[in-house]
């Protein structure tokens, strides 16, 4: 197996070096894949952070719209799986029934019913628009001005600005 493999390295090498009509630089690519070859380990990790540090790789941030996007597709996925766990032979139901506290609403969910309540969902837009200390939330910009009240109104104003 390796003499099949050292002997098409060896071909394209010979490729490569009469693959050019330049003989030094078909000897300078032939050289420079024998040293990177036989690099040790170490130093080839060493070069490639040596060239993450200068040039790191561009990251782009989410916006707010498909980070809350992603999250609920990430949380739709997780609660499917988590129904096809709790369907599958493999899960101890009765276990899992044992810690709930309330083990029919567990039951609905895993038969397809919402895994949140209205209410709960209710109280979970509210914490979306308000923050801690704030009287309104810094996501009520999104509003429309009219659906707010006076306060409100001057409130996104004055922040706008």
């Amino acid at each position: 197996h390796q003499m099949i493999q050292w002997t098409m390295q060896m071909f394209s090498l010979y490729l490569i070096f009469n693959g050019t009509q330049s003989s030094e630089i078909s000897l300078a690519i032939v050289l420079v894949t024998f040293f990177v070859y036989f690099l040790p380990k170490s130093a080839k990790r060493w070069l490639f952070s040596i060239r993450y540090t200068l040039l790191p790789p561009k990251v782009r941030l989410l916006t707010e719209e498909e980070y809350d996007e992603q999250g609920r597709v990430a949380t739709a996925h997780a609660l499917e799986e988590l129904r096809r766990y709790c369907n599958s032979p493999g899960c101890d139901t009765w276990k899992l029934i044992r810690r709930c506290k309330d083990p029919a609403r567990f039951a609905a969910f895993v038969a397809g019913s919402p895994h949140a309540s209205d209410e709960q969902v209710r109280l979970h837009e509210e914490s979306l628009i308000q923050l801690p200390g704030d009287e309104f939330g810094h996501r009520l910009d999104r509003a429309d001005d009219n659906d707010l009240d006076d306060e409100a109104a001057t409130y996104l104003r004055r922040r706008r600005c």
